[in-house]
């Protein structure tokens, strides 16, 4: 006979961007930040990163992206957070400020809100007077929050 078990995903709030499902125009790259490990570069406008999701953003409230490069405070590129799909609705758009160079890591917390469960993609989008190309680098993306969890 036949039997049905209830199946729970769980996805880290914290995404290292160099394992993401898709991307295209990205490459990566050793990180020299805290931990090590890799990182994505070569962000320029048009490129994007589907994270590993899907997410469900209940209780989320704010999203942190750790990045490298660019002039300390100036606006160097643009990320779009896109819903379901690379061309898909924008749930909200984020001006990284650079950190002072390629081995100095900031973090950038920014707020964000959406409901249900979705397929979250990340489009890098040039700024005025920004670089053009190489906006920055990318170390990890993390949804902040208390989530969909249940309290032990």
């Amino acid at each position: 006979s036949l039997t049905t078990t209830d199946q729970n995903q769980v996805r880290q709030k914290r995404q290292e961007v160099e394992f993401v499902v898709n991307q295209s125009g990205t490459n990566v790259t050793t990180s020299t930040d805290e931990g090590g490990g890799q990182q994505r570069g070569n962000l320029s406008g048009g490129d994007w990163l589907q994270l590993n999701g899907p997410f469900n953003l209940l209780n989320i409230g704010d999203v942190t992206f750790r990045t490298s490069g660019g002039t300390v405070g100036v606006p160097t590129g643009a990320v779009e957070i896109r819903r379901d799909a690379v061309d898909g609705p924008i749930v909200s758009t984020v001006t990284i400020n650079g950190t002072g160079g390629n081995g100095v890591y900031l973090s950038q917390t920014f707020p964000l809100t959406d409901a249900g469960t979705h397929e979250y993609f990340l489009v890098f989008r040039s700024v005025p007077n920004g670089p053009g190309n190489n906006f920055f680098n990318l170390n990890w993306v993390e949804f902040v929050g208390p989530g969909v969890g249940v309290t032990p």
